[in-house]
């Protein structure tokens, strides 16, 4: 039988889970588990403290995500603020900052690479919304001016899934 309270087992599990998906992470963004845990160990306090894996991960982004800002390397910046969403909503945290984050940077992206990966000029970025809850349905196919679009950043504002899985496309201008 276990002495151990229900809680601080589930909270283990949960962290443990936390950790593993920060460590792939940080590993699909090019780092290692090495540089992982030297930021694990930099954030912890004391040999028995429990450090959010969220923290561990912005902890080793960190550098990568001021380079990528100064150099406008928006789908870095994308893919390190999804990451990031994703890992505070699995502690529990409130993740919509990071998530708007990297919403915002997506039609950056489109804004600044839009015109090499079409024949024609793109003038707007368009929802797809692909049945994610019914007020981002109501919003598929719709365009929005690259300023609307990060002025209302209407995905994943109007969500009502706990995770919004709407994405922006480029709108052709013709």
């Amino acid at each position: 039988m276990s002495t151990r309270r229900a809680g601080t087992s589930s909270k283990r599990d949960s962290q443990a889970t936390g950790r593993v998906l920060a460590l792939r992470f940080v590993r699909s963004l090019g780092f290692s588990v090495h540089d992982f845990e030297i930021a694990e160990q930099a954030l912890r306090q004391g040999p028995d403290d429990d450090v959010l894996p969220s923290a561990v991960f912005w902890r080793v982004m960190q550098k990568s995500y001021e380079d990528a800002r100064a150099l406008d390397h928006w789908h870095t910046l994308t893919l390190i603020d999804a990451h990031r969403a994703l890992l505070i909503k699995g502690e529990g945290g409130d993740f919509r900052a990071a998530r708007e984050a990297s919403s915002s940077h997506e039609i950056q992206e489109i804004m600044a690479l839009g015109s090499v990966f079409s024949s024609r000029s793109v003038s707007a970025v368009k929802v797809v919304s692909g049945g994610c809850c019914p007020p981002c349905d109501a919003l598929d196919d719709r365009c929005y001016s690259f300023s609307q679009a990060l002025n209302e950043l209407p995905i994943p504002r109007v969500c009502t899934a706990s995770w919004c899985t709407c994405t922006w496309v480029a709108q052709d201008g013709d």
